[in-house]
């Protein structure tokens, strides 16, 4: 599973971390690596959504998705992901302290990097995109989410809230 990305001061090994970190971090999150589940907490702890996202996204960074998933399994990880998302609106449970867009953004992201769609489409984005709404709104939208993490807060202050993610 070795790589070498090439970075701004030159190439960056990241074998120890692949061979040793990887591994072991895997041992500690996994509940059942063929169908895609991992917890969000060391084990014993059941799968969560937050810990199946979060094993996708560090297996892409080192290229490993590519070599260690077949198709099968690709769609083992994507019903396990559709596994926590709610029909009405589209969004996601989860057990994390990130808002509900946060949630949507990162499971809707870990199933393109599977090459895989959610199995509904977030109506509070779809009515977004849907005219007569357009940049301003979309702007306003996620300026509220930015500036106030969805607190409501007023006047509206950069990073008012726990974070970013809400």
């Amino acid at each position: 599973m070795a790589s070498l990305v090439l970075g701004i001061l030159g190439p960056h090994d990241f074998t120890k971390f692949e061979d040793e970190v990887l591994p072991a971090w895997l041992a500690r999150f996994t509940v059942d690596y063929k169908a895609g589940k991992f917890s969000y907490d060391p084990q014993p702890a059941p799968a969560a959504l937050y810990g199946s996202i979060d094993v996708i996204h560090v297996l892409a960074s080192v290229g490993a998705l590519d070599t260690n998933l077949t198709e099968s399994m690709r769609d083992q990880w994507k019903v396990q992901i559709d596994a926590h998302q709610i029909e009405a609106g589209g969004f996601y449970s989860y057990i994390s302290n990130n808002s509900k867009y946060h949630a949507m953004g990162e499971a809707t992201a870990s199933l393109a990097l599977l090459g895989r769609y959610p199995r509904f489409n977030n109506s509070v984005y779809e009515a977004l995109a849907a005219p007569p709404n357009g940049p301003r709104e979309w702007q306003k939208f996620y300026d509220e989410l930015y500036y106030n993490n969805g607190t409501d807060a007023f006047p509206p202050k950069k990073g008012c809230g726990r974070s970013i993610h809400g």
